[in-house]
């Protein structure tokens, strides 16, 4: 947990210029750090959930389960955008990708310029 100084929020509400002590920095950068990886792991245990349902479900509810109820403006699956992380976060590989939604997940990492092959 961060201490806040209460002189430094004021000193910066001033528009005054506010030295840091490399321990704030450090305890920004480790606090950083944890929050990475706390959503890297939801992002592997959604994946999971959504792999256990898809394994569940027979090949026309796997369509509607594809999207999970979530679609951006784009209309694309909300776990689309999680696969891609994980990808990105070498966590997962496009073959770990479920087949339902690969095609989805190779075309955004090629819009993001994220190597899959």
């Amino acid at each position: 947990m961060f201490k806040f100084d209460k002189n430094k929020i004021e000193q910066i509400k001033q528009g005054r210029k506010v030295e840091m002590q490399y321990k704030d920095i450090s305890d920004i950068s480790i606090g950083q750090v944890k929050q990475d990886d706390d959503i890297t792991n939801n992002f592997i245990a959604n994946a999971e959930i959504y792999e256990m349902l898809l394994s569940q479900s027979s090949v026309n509810e796997a369509s509607n389960i594809s999207t999970f109820s979530v679609r951006k403006s784009g209309g694309e699956s909300g776990m689309v955008e999680v696969y891609v992380a994980l990808i990105l976060r070498g966590k997962k590989t496009i073959e770990e990708v479920p087949a339902v939604i690969r095609e989805q997940v190779r075309i955004r990492c090629k819009e993001l310029e994220i190597p899959v092959e």
